[in-house]
């Protein structure tokens, strides 16, 4: 396994500007990460030149980049909206071409009555079916994040777990062979682990499981630094047993739950060094 950092966690400082995505990517070198994920939106250019430079510039400091987050937030019903999202995925995987990258992490897309789900269902098979295909030919995979409970946000609408059973069902479909997944350690429940039930937390780590098989790409939070407060950590072992019980070799990812519970560097670099002994045991 290969150990990554997303540039979400930086989003701040990229935002106001006291920093560039490759002062972030060298700095995530710099706390021992591997890799690095980057968010398609922290890219300050799509031109291919620039793409090279940064890719160049990751090569230099001994990081790999392992993954594009598209961040699509709907795949919704209004025509334009749903061309302009599956643009924006394709543009994420010719970013993700040039940059050697092989994996875009996209969303399902979310609904706000029980009845519209099974249309949104269709168009997000339309939609992967056709980014998969595209992104395909240039060398790049996509993978499917459990995310939609941060869309519908109403978890009578869509209760946890029925996004798990959504994404393999898809998957199932022979068109959609070549699509993987990018399991998340929380995404499960609207609240975040650190507030979940030892029921609701069980549950979460099944519903990760479900989805390593077909893994391109992982994503486990953060919040705190190990030893201070038990309650706000991934529960490292288990999570690690559940990677090695799948035969996952490839990218892991830390993602903060914001605000981080004390300096973001500190709980990286923490985090990290928890998380890379525990798959390495």
């Amino acid at each position: 396994m290969t150990f990554a950092c997303s540039t979400w966690n930086f989003t701040e400082e990229i935002e106001n500007g006291t920093q560039d995505l490759p002062s972030v990517v060298a700095e995530i070198a710099g706390l021992g990460f591997d890799a690095v994920e980057v968010m398609g939106y922290h890219l300050p250019s799509v031109d291919r030149s620039a793409l090279r430079e940064l890719r160049n510039h990751a090569e230099a400091h001994g990081v790999s980049i392992c993954a594009v987050d598209a961040r699509n937030l709907r795949l919704g019903a209004p025509w334009p909206e749903y061309r302009t999202e599956i643009a924006t995925m394709e543009l994420w995987a010719l970013c993700a071409a040039e940059l050697a990258c092989p994996v875009v992490a996209v969303f399902l897309g979310g609904f706000d009555a029980p009845e519209q789900r099974p249309a949104q269902l269709a168009r997000d098979h339309a939609a992967l079916k056709e980014c998969a295909e595209f992104a395909e030919r240039r060398g790049v995979r996509i993978g499917v994040e459990n995310h939609r409970i941060y869309l519908t946000k109403n978890a009578n609408l869509d209760p946890p777990g029925q996004e798990i059973e959504d994404i393999l069902t898809l998957l199932a479909h022979p068109d959609l062979a070549g699509i993987g997944t990018v399991p998340d350690t929380d995404n499960v429940f609207p609240r975040q682990y650190p507030n979940l039930t030892p029921a609701e937390r069980r549950f979460t780590l099944d519903a990760f499981a479900r989805l390593l098989p077909r893994a391109v790409h992982v994503h486990v939070k953060v919040k705190g630094i190990p030893g201070c407060e038990p309650e706000a950590q991934f529960p490292a072992e288990a999570v690690a047993g559940r990677l090695r019980d799948a035969g996952y070799d490839g990218a892991v990812s830390l993602e903060l739950m914001k605000p981080a519970l004390g300096p973001k560097r500190d709980v990286l670099a923490a985090n990290l060094e928890v998380l890379r002994t525990a798959c390495n045991r």
